[in-house]
């Protein structure tokens, strides 16, 4: 099966090393990329770029019949656009305290 990973930062980088080891063909591709020709030879493709980068992609590359799996964050440069699903622990007394 032939794997398209576009982005190459920490969670593009670290998907290739663990997918290398399996039987499929896997690439990571960068902007400067010809994404289009990246998404047309895959059949998954890996969204591994910035929040909103999706957009972007789809004026390049035609993502008709490709399984597509996006990872990325809904996070600014700053984090301030980070949300959670997550409810907050209660924080836990230590007993030394």
């Amino acid at each position: 099966m032939n794997i398209a990973i576009i982005g190459n930062g920490n969670i593009g980088s670290g998907l290739l090393k663990v997918l290398k080891q399996t039987q499929h063909n896997v690439a990571a591709h960068a902007r400067d990329d010809d994404l289009g020709a990246a998404v047309a030879d895959a059949e998954i493709v890996i969204l591994a770029t910035p929040y909103g980068a999706a957009a972007e992609l789809a004026k390049v590359a035609d993502f008709t019949g490709k399984l597509v799996i996006d990872v990325s964050n809904p996070v600014t440069a700053d984090y301030s656009g980070f949300k959670s699903a997550m409810k907050p622990r209660p924080q836990k007394r230590s007993l030394l305290c």
